[in-house]
């Protein structure tokens, strides 16, 4: 591997025990202080997505050094769980209005036939109002655990970038002992 790659890889590893740490606060901050961090959300997604990028900059130094694919998914299938961004496959069901195709299935399904008229229409309204506060925080509640597979990584948290495919460590070993 070439020395810049390696000083690269080894960032890497550096970085993700402090980005870790600081997707701890935002997750406790999502969960527990969503009031005061609605204000700051952006900036979460912001960090989501370095910290995505970082972890798939990661898995690729990871499968230059295993290059066989059935070990690689055996060996790393929780950092590659934890680099993707569940987020995203949510918002592709939002584009796609499966979202609102399940609350209209539910709305309809809890409805009761003999209620009037009257009844009913007064009972959307506030079930609309109700549904609504609900679902933003149950939003607010699922954006958190959505980051949280990006933890399973601690498990594995430093793997020294060093072995076989780096020629350069070996090298100086080879002039050390001579």
């Amino acid at each position: 591997m070439h020395i810049l790659l390696h000083k690269v890889e080894k960032l890497v590893d550096a970085s993700i025990g402090p980005l870790l740490a600081v997707l701890f606060v935002v997750i406790i901050g999502e969960l527990f202080f969503s009031s005061r961090f609605e204000p700051y959300h952006k900036y979460a997604d912001y960090f989501d997505i370095l910290l995505i990028s970082v972890f798939a900059v990661d898995l690729a130094f990871k499968f230059n050094r295993v290059r066989k694919i059935p070990l690689f998914l055996r060996k790393y299938w929780i950092e590659i769980i934890a680099t993707i961004p569940f987020f995203l496959v949510f918002r592709f069901t939002e584009f796609f209005g499966l979202n609102e195709l399940v609350e209209r299935s539910q709305t309809i399904a809890h409805e009761v036939p003999e209620v009037e008229k009257l009844e009913r229409e007064a009972g959307s309204i506030v079930k609309d109002a109700g549904r609504g506060s609900r679902a933003a925080r149950a939003m607010r509640v699922f954006r958190a655990l959505s980051r949280f597979p990006r933890f399973l990584r601690v498990l594995h948290f430093f793997e020294m970038p060093t072995g076989r495919h780096h020629w350069h460590e070996h090298a100086g070993r080879r002039k050390r002992r001579k």
